[in-house]
């Protein structure tokens, strides 16, 4: 069972999403600016730059959406049945009671927040380097 997404989480998809959809915008409007531009050589190719830049940044924030979505399907929630244990992000005991979350390919576990903001950041177990993203 997958875990809930965390706050944060949800905070950073509504922003990316929003920023994707201005991205989009932006680069329509400089593409037709380009249109108008094209017999003007240098404003064309100011233009054209600024384009290939906001290109470049909907790339990555196209990346980053789909690395979020990766991290939440690989995190599944977790009862944690006994103290005791280290959350390897923060070094906090983890427990009972906890929220807590595990890597479905290595089963390592760790607050639920931790390793969520971890995770979206690194991509990889802190404890066995296994990489969430493959």
């Amino acid at each position: 069972m997958s875990a809930p997404t965390p706050p944060f989480a949800e905070e950073r998809r509504a922003e990316l999403v929003s920023l994707h959809a201005s991205l989009e915008n932006l680069i329509n409007r400089l593409e037709l600016l380009l249109e108008q531009r094209a017999n003007s050589p240098p404003a064309y190719s100011f233009y054209r730059g600024i384009l290939l830049n906001v290109k470049g940044k909907l790339q990555i924030v196209s990346w980053e959406l789909r690395a979020l979505s990766i991290v939440e399907e690989r995190l599944s929630r977790v009862d944690i049945v006994k103290d005791g244990d280290d959350c390897a992000v923060c070094i906090d005991e983890l427990k009972i009671g906890d929220e807590a979350s595990k890597i479905v390919g290595c089963s390592h576990i760790y607050h639920k927040e931790c390793i969520a903001r971890w995770a979206l950041v690194n991509h990889t177990c802190p404890m066995c380097m296994y990489d969430i993203l493959q």
